[in-house]
């Protein structure tokens, strides 16, 4: 189900980290995510979670293997219900921090929000003076900065599985992965399972997620190909590699077709 823009006007972004290779070179990934109604992602996180946990307070990661794969990937269509941008760096986490940065602020000011807030993960950013100084410049402000430990951070969960996801699509792209392999997944009538492509339940389950502007590159009166473009909003790539690298590396990401799949 497609999500309601959030309409906060001081919204707050969930920040967590991961890595991939793009070329040879490694690149931090940066995925922020902001809530339309924290109380209910709160709700439907720790729902999923008590599925597979017994406690509400255990933390779920993305990695955490001591929880099944096909379990952990059912928190991810959670995410379609949240806003994100994406930042792949390939310097630090703190130069891909204030990149970050920019984009929330570009994202509030084209969205015409009052301010916002970033709550990092532990151990992202290493200069916070550096990261306060940089904020300083920015009108719609940030009016609140801090980091989290997310084993008590539900929202930084979800972006933890964001971060993952991403990096599953740049391998898609970079063919360190198979996009055609298939996986079981939930069916549509209750206890039924199904196949599909696992690059086709990523991509279901994350369309609607990354900040980004839809455009219909079809001909408007025999056929119709709504796509969202995402480069520049909902994903920004600061890399030294070769273009071509860089294409097939966000391949899987950008330009997700935004008509009806069933």
């Amino acid at each position: 189900m497609k999500k309601e823009a959030p309409a906060a006007r001081y919204p707050t972004f969930y920040v967590d980290d991961s890595a991939c290779d793009i070329a040879g070179k490694k690149h931090v990934i940066l995925a922020a995510l902001t809530f339309p109604d924290e109380h209910k992602a709160i709700a439907d996180w720790l729902d999923k979670k008590q599925q597979f946990r017994p406690h509400p307070s255990d933390e779920v990661k993305w990695n955490d293997r001591s929880i099944p794969v096909e379990q952990r990937r059912k928190f991810v269509p959670l995410l379609n219900n949240a806003l994100g941008i994406v930042v792949i760096h390939d310097s630090t986490k703190q130069a891909a921090a204030e990149r970050l940065c920019t984009q929330v602020w570009q994202y509030c000011h084209e969205e015409n929000k009052d301010g916002f807030r970033l709550r990092f993960d532990n151990n992202i950013i290493e200069d916070r003076q550096r990261l306060k100084s940089h904020l300083r410049a920015f009108y719609p402000p940030c009016v609140g900065l801090s980091e989290h430990d997310s084993d008590y951070e539900i929202l930084i969960q979800y972006a933890d599985f964001l971060a993952g996801a991403i990096k599953l699509k740049v391998d898609f792209g970079l063919g360190a992965r198979n996009p055609n392999d298939k996986i079981t997944v939930d069916g549509e009538n209750p206890g039924s399972k199904e196949e599909m492509e696992q690059s086709f339940y990523f991509f279901a389950a994350l369309r609607y997620c990354l900040w980004g502007h839809v455009h219909d590159f079809g001909d408007g009166v025999n056929n119709n190909d709504p796509r969202k473009m995402v480069i520049e909003r909902g994903l920004v790539v600061n890399s030294s590699a070769e273009r071509e690298a860089v294409d097939r590396a966000i391949s899987f990401i950008d330009g997700d077709y935004m008509g009806c799949i069933h």
